[in-house]
């Protein structure tokens, strides 16, 4: 049976779902003035990717409506080349001075407003943006939906370990945030398969390493579903907690976790 409500960080919200429901971007900032033309990007992916993890079913994602590969210039668009200062995260004064010398960036985005179980667009945006930063000689690649800044060699290192590029680690983070007393924990990242990111409010101090370790099983859990299920069993530290979640209202729902107590 269930028991014990843990107050501590009980009340878990999936914030508002955006008018759109997947999204996922990286930005991809050219070392070079010329751009790399998309045949030269598609043939280096088909015939000289160290990396299997693409193959012709990614290929055809390049004739998708739902995805969008342009070009932004410097002149144009002085901000684009300062993410931290307006999508966030932190870049190191190495990575704002290497973005200094960079006169064009590449979005590679994809977007839709309806759902959908195929993740072939994850390895498709990871395996193009490797491309276009080594005909570039990139020096740094944005997720924008992290936040992140990736170096080209971390870039595709994680390629050559994940080739599928496809797993909740690679496109989820968990953040912490304070305001005031109160600390919360955010997810960030499952925007890029339609599902809202979960908050656990009113965290203790001596919840957040558990907190911490619920709210990543739950995400690798839910990675893997079309919609949110109403109830989830996750283990941590040789115990079975439950998650039920009911319907939701005003763009979110609150959830509460429990202790399952063995009988």
């Amino acid at each position: 049976m269930l028991v014990g409500v843990m107050a501590a960080y009980a009340v878990v919200r999936w914030k508002a779902r955006p008018k759109t429901h997947i999204v996922a971007e990286y930005w991809v900032y050219l070392g070079t003035k010329d751009v790399p033309s998309q045949d030269d990007v598609m043939t280096w992916l088909m015939k000289s990717n160290p990396n299997p993890g693409f193959s012709t079913k990614e290929a055809l994602l390049f004739s998708d409506v739902r995805v969008r590969i342009t070009v932004v210039t410097r002149h144009k668009n002085v901000a684009a080349f300062r993410p931290d200062l307006f999508i966030g995260g932190t870049l190191t004064t190495a990575q704002i001075a290497s973005l200094a010398h960079s006169e064009s960036l590449v979005k590679i985005k994809f977007g839709s407003e309806e759902p959908t179980r195929d993740r072939r667009y994850l390895t498709f945006l990871t395996h193009v943006a490797a491309a276009y930063a080594v005909f570039s000689q990139s020096p740094l690649i944005y997720d924008c939906v992290l936040a992140k800044p990736w170096s080209p060699e971390e870039f595709m290192g994680m390629l050559k370990q994940e080739p599928d590029a496809s797993a909740a680690e690679l496109h989820t983070e968990i953040v912490w945030k304070h305001v005031g007393d109160t600390v919360s924990a955010e997810t960030v990242g499952m925007t890029k398969i339609g599902l809202p990111d979960i908050m656990a409010e009113g965290v203790s101090s001596d919840m957040k390493i558990l907190t911490e370790s619920l709210l990543r099983s739950a995400i690798k859990m839910v990675w893997l579903e079309p919609a949110l299920p109403e109830t989830l069993q996750v283990e941590s530290y040789g115990d079975t907690f439950a998650f039920r979640f009911p319907p939701a209202r005003n763009g979110f729902t609150r959830a509460r976790v429990s202790r399952i107590q063995a009988t």
